[in-house]
Parts: structure tokens; sequence; C-alpha cells
């Protein structure tokens, strides 16, 4: 599973490798979020995937078109 975002300087993107399908018609707990520091993706209870957001890259996001979740 990724969570992928861009904030006008390229996309990034956090990736959590699942040792089972995840298409499996259950419901799973995702938790993907980007602050200034980091961004992270947790799904279920694999180990979370992290990374650091460079000092130069915006904290904000200025959107001029709709945002698509």
């Amino acid at each position: 599973m990724n969570f992928t975002f861009d904030l006008g300087d390229g996309a990034v993107t956090v990736a959590v490798r699942s040792p089972v399908a995840l298409n499996d018609r259950q419901w799973h707990h995702v938790r993907a979020e980007r602050n200034v520091k980091e961004a992270f993706l947790r799904v279920d209870s694999l180990p979370l995937e992290l990374t650091e957001a460079p000092p130069e890259r915006p904290y904000r996001l200025q959107l001029s078109s709709q945002l698509f979740v």
C-alpha cells in the first residue's frame, strides 16, 4: 500500500509492504499523515513506514484545484 503526495516539488511515496494480501474483503485500519517533519503510513498492526521531510519542502497545501483522497 502506498501513500503518495506532491506539494508542488515532486511526488513523495511512503510504502507499506504486507506479508499477506490486503484485498481480502475485510476492513483494514489505515493511518496516513504528513506533517512539518515527516510523513508516515501505518496499515493494521504492520510496522510504521516513515520518511522525513527535507527542510526546503513547503509545509502548507496551497491548492489550485480539488483535493482527492
